[in-house]
């Protein structure tokens, strides 16, 4: 008796609209994340108000993990209103190991001159039960020729 045992590797090609990273489900990220912003001063400038603020960002993310976040509202505990901050665009991509890059770009008013700057964020989605929190750190030049860089860190809860 002869036994012949015959193997074949292939890479599963998916194509089309389908969910190519192997079934995440990337639409239970989808929503509002909340929680809050602050930022502090790493160079030249001063910041306004380094305490923590309550933050919003609306988030859509496809079937292949590329995030676009449409609004980001800051609460201001001085005048005691939401603002949505406007010139600001988000926009990256979440893996299936839970990890999230992002780029956000804004404009910001130097000395009466806008000027568009831009921060990679690269964090990890931390899963605890059926809550998920985002860390988010980077640093943001706002005016170059004047040195106003900023430690900025966002602590998010994912469709709490």
């Amino acid at each position: 008796m002869t036994l012949i045992l015959t193997f074949s590797c292939s890479k599963n090609d998916s194509s089309g609209d389908d969910d190519s990273q192997g079934g995440y489900d990337y639409q239970s990220l989808n929503g509002t994340w909340a929680g809050e912003t602050r930022i502090l001063q790493a160079g030249d400038c001063v910041s306004g108000d380094p305490n923590w603020n309550q933050v919003e960002l609306l988030v859509d993310i496809d079937n292949n993990g590329n995030i676009d976040i449409m609004i980001e509202r800051q609460f201001d505990a001085q005048d005691m209103t939401w603002h949505t901050t406007t010139g600001t665009q988000w926009m990256g991509r979440v893996e299936t190991n839970d990890s999230i890059f992002l780029t956000k770009t804004f404009v910001i008013d130097c000395f009466g001159t806008d000027v568009q700057g831009s921060a990679d964020y690269a964090s990890k989605l931390i899963r605890n039960g059926s809550k998920i929190r985002i860390n988010l750190n980077a640093q943001e030049l706002f005016c170059p020729d004047q040195n106003c860089l900023f430690y900025r860190a966002y602590t998010l809860i994912v469709n709490d």
